[in-house]
């Protein structure tokens, strides 16, 4: 008995016992990855490097940050220009791959891997495109789709006190802009290739005064209205001056016009001001309304004035 027990002790000594999650024993298996060779080493044998990240409470704390912070500075903090970049330079720092999607295509519908998803490894933003046969055109609006995002999400740091509107910025503003040259040339639109550095210098500018309007409009030689116009004339500028306002807790949000609404008022004034007596009513026609309203959400806003707008004779 006491053989066997002194046998017992030697085999625990000699062999340590199991980590308690066998799980990360299990390799996990290889990415397919298409990108270049500098950065298929992060992708791969990724089981490696479980054991060799610390803890939570292992990792030394800086005196405060907290993990919001630090990806708020990830997304913030970066220096390099990408929308700068040409498209094969940019297409180097991404990850590309092919899949199949439901979309047009008839007898040749999922027969060919034609959508395209793009991952840019610096930062992790993906975006993808499905709505072609073809995969080069695929590739190119993923490309596109992905400068806009990056226009959207990647805020570059910003000195107030020597600051000066860059050209990209110029020329997305209106042309009654103060600082605004004339050797700039005409206003970009939200359909130009050319609005999404403008967006994205627009969004830096917002970032750096505190997501205020008003402060931003000032240094841009606008008034506060103006400015506002300019960010609710894209859906996507507005919902991400938006999200940095209610990050930071600075108000309101920036809402879109009452476009239908707004016409619905300007009808019913010109009409009521063709009667000659208080007592008679203007008379409506379906069709008259049904021209107010160009798309489901404007049936929705005009809702509230169907009840002086329609009157059937």
């Amino acid at each position: 008995m006491a053989r066997a027990l002194l046998l017992l002790r030697v085999a625990v000594a000699r062999y340590p016992p199991l980590p308690a999650s066998p799980a990360l024993l299990q390799p996990q298996p290889l990415l397919r990855c298409h990108a270049p060779s500098q950065y298929k080493s992060q992708l791969r044998f990724l089981s490696s490097l479980s054991s060799s990240v610390p803890n939570s409470s292992d990792a030394p704390s800086d005196g405060g940050g907290d993990r919001d912070g630090e990806e708020d500075g990830a997304k913030s903090g970066s220096h390099v220009d990408y929308l700068g970049m040409s498209d094969e330079e940019l297409m180097e720092q991404c990850d590309m791959g092919t899949f199949k999607a439901s979309g047009p295509g008839g007898q040749h519908c999922n027969k060919r891997e034609s959508a395209v998803r793009l991952k840019h490894l610096p930062i992790g933003i993906i975006a993808q495109a499905v709505e072609d046969r073809s995969q080069h055109k695929n590739r190119a609006s993923a490309l596109s789709r992905l400068r806009t995002l990056i226009a959207l999400k990647v805020r570059r740091p910003i000195n107030l006190e020597d600051y000066t509107p860059p050209v990209e910025l110029l020329q997305i503003l209106p042309l009654k802009s103060s600082v605004r040259g004339n050797d700039v040339g005409p206003q970009i639109g939200p359909n130009n290739s050319k609005f999404s550095p403008g967006m994205q210098a627009l969004l830096d500018l917002l970032f750096a005064v505190e997501d205020s309007v008003s402060d931003a409009a000032k240094i841009l030689g606008l008034s506060t209205g103006a400015l506002s116009r300019l960010i609710l004339s894209d859906d996507s500028l507005r919902t991400a001056a938006n999200e940095l306002r209610a990050s930071k807790g600075t108000g309101a949000v920036l809402r879109a016009p009452d476009v239908a609404g707004q016409r619905a008022q300007g009808l019913l004034r010109r009409r009521r001001g063709r009667c000659s007596s208080r007592r008679q009513q203007p008379s409506w026609r379906v069709g008259e309304v049904s021209g107010l309203c160009n798309s489901s959400t404007d049936w929705i806003q005009i809702i509230p004035y169907m009840g002086c707008l329609l009157e059937f004779s």
